[in-house]
């Protein structure tokens, strides 16, 4: 499917019988899809909050910007929640929001992306692999990473990628985890910018 430039207010979601689908977007500063949801007006859990969530393997996205509108505090509020969908790719995309931007369970592999948030913003239960990314925290003292993968499932990895935060914002966290719930998180960091 081709986007061409535009901003497009829409919340989308691939449901698991819609497998193989690729974005391909004209100019991912240019082909923005952006909408407002959020625990707020959709309290049934992240499926109900997400702006797209993706359940179809081998989903594909380049060069389209994603934002989630919510604004700073106003509950969790995923950009893309990729649920269980297997082999899933995005490159050169921008995921933006505030709490909990990424929700990734399945496997996905992320390239020259650039990922926005302030609290857990990269989360869930899946095998992601990250490369040449730029993760930015927006607030003080927040967490990037909450891994919940299990014993048998790989956690997340991320090579040569930058993380950033703007002029004010200090003292951010690579990864929290419960130990009690989820013993055998994993977060990864191998030639990364900090």
């Amino acid at each position: 499917i081709r986007v061409k430039n535009g901003t497009y207010r829409e919340l989308l979601n691939v449901v698991s019988s819609k497998k193989k689908i690729t974005l391909l977007g004209q100019d991912r500063d240019k082909t923005i899809i952006a909408a407002i949801n959020n625990n707020n007006l959709n309290s049934n859990g992240s499926s109900y909050r997400c702006m797209m969530e993706i359940s179809g393997d081998d989903f594909r996205v380049y060069n389209i910007t994603f934002r989630n509108l919510t604004p700073q505090g106003g509950s969790q509020a995923e950009t893309i929640k990729v649920n269980n969908a297997k082999r899933c790719v995005a490159s050169n995309c921008e995921f933006c929001s505030f709490q909990d931007t990424l929700l990734i369970s399945g496997s996905m592999y992320l390239s020259d992306c650039y990922i926005e948030g302030d609290v857990d913003y990269i989360w869930g239960y899946g095998t992601v692999f990250f490369e040449r990314c730029h993760l930015r925290t927006m607030r003080s003292g927040a967490y990037i990473n909450q891994a919940r993968n299990d014993a048998a499932t790989l956690g997340y990895f991320y090579v040569d990628c930058t993380l950033s935060q703007p002029t004010g914002v200090s003292g951010s966290v690579f990864a929290r985890i419960d130990q009690a719930s989820f013993p055998y998180s994993q977060v990864v960091f191998i030639n990364t910018t900090m």
